[in-house]
């Protein structure tokens, strides 16, 4: 695992998750509708210390999915994931679950406020 006096980069390369189709039989075979669905795809990143990330995208778009799929918090019964997640150039697995979390944050929203303006916003307020 990680050493807590180490540092840590973690980085993920082609990360796809998708939606698994409900487990229903059918007498005409498969249902294309039922097909699983891509909800993130060959999405790529890397987060080193020290260095602030952030994940921007509109309502609905993937972030927390992103984010759980990172530290191996997904509903393995309704998402399928793939591709590689490393702490340090290793691929932790689910140890990740004991070494990583994030929080999730209600923010104040202005609506005339651009992105820059909001991440400016928020750093200035927080310290």
């Amino acid at each position: 695992m990680v050493d807590s006096s180490e540092t840590v980069t973690l980085s993920w390369q082609n990360i796809n998750v998708y939606v698994k189709p409900p487990k229903r039989v059918s007498s005409r075979g498969p249902d294309p509708a039922l097909e699983r669905k891509h909800v993130l795809r060959n999405v790529n990143g890397l987060a080193r210390p020290g260095i602030l990330v952030a994940i921007l995208g509109a309502s609905g778009s993937g972030k927390t999915t992103l984010l759980n799929t990172l530290t191996s918090r997904t509903d393995n019964e309704t998402l399928g994931s793939a591709g590689d997640i490393l702490v340090n150039g290793v691929d932790v697995g689910q140890g990740i679950q004991k070494i990583s979390a994030y929080v999730t944050q209600d923010d104040l929203f202005i609506a005339t406020m651009t992105v820059k303006e909001h991440l400016t916003f928020r750093v200035l307020n927080c310290f």
